[in-house]
């Protein structure tokens, strides 16, 4: 018991159990850290998980896919702290079934997905400019070409004329 009690304080994803409803029955220390130091364990225990999702419909979501599978695996929400801040998470969590096989309660964890959203968005964001410096370079190289084919033609067609065998020196 020591070891396993050990290993939830300290873990760093979020521990968590609930009722079917959404009851929070169990919550592990690492709330802490994951809502910047607003909730605490007491905080929490007793409340309702609907109330801290940004989008309602995301629990239905989860509840769904739960009954469905039994599971989810890195299934993403954004989470809303006491001061309204969002903080986008990653969950992963299993349907426990009861005595007589109905759902009794979820166990999961949740992730703090900040860093990985910011390195997505940072991400699309040097897509669009290389897409936006690709255009603008094959719309550079299109407009060289056209200014130096135009005097090119006159060239060549000035070579082909001298080059033309049957006219004479005066006429070339």
């Amino acid at each position: 018991e020591e070891k396993y009690r050990g290993i939830f304080e300290n873990i760093q994803d979020v521990y968590y159990k609930t009722t079917v409803n959404g009851t929070i029955l169990e919550i592990s220390p690492s709330i802490r850290i994951m809502s910047k130091g607003q909730y605490q364990i007491i905080d929490l225990i007793g409340k309702s998980m609907f109330d801290f999702y940004s989008e309602p419909n995301e629990r239905q979501d989860i509840l769904v896919k739960l009954k469905e599978k039994g599971f989810v695996t890195d299934f993403e929400v954004t989470l809303k702290n006491r001061d309204g801040t969002l903080v986008p998470c990653s969950i992963s969590a299993k349907l426990v079934l009861d005595v007589n096989g109905q759902p009794g309660k979820i166990i999961g964890s949740m992730h703090d997905i900040t860093d990985r959203k910011n390195a997505t968005e940072a991400l699309k964001l040097a897509k669009e400019k290389a897409e936006i410096s690709d255009s603008l370079k094959t719309e550079f190289l299109n407009n060289i070409s056209h200014e130096v084919r135009t005097p090119l033609n006159g060239i060549l067609g000035f070579a082909k004329i001298i080059s033309m065998q049957n006219l004479s020196e005066t006429e070339k």
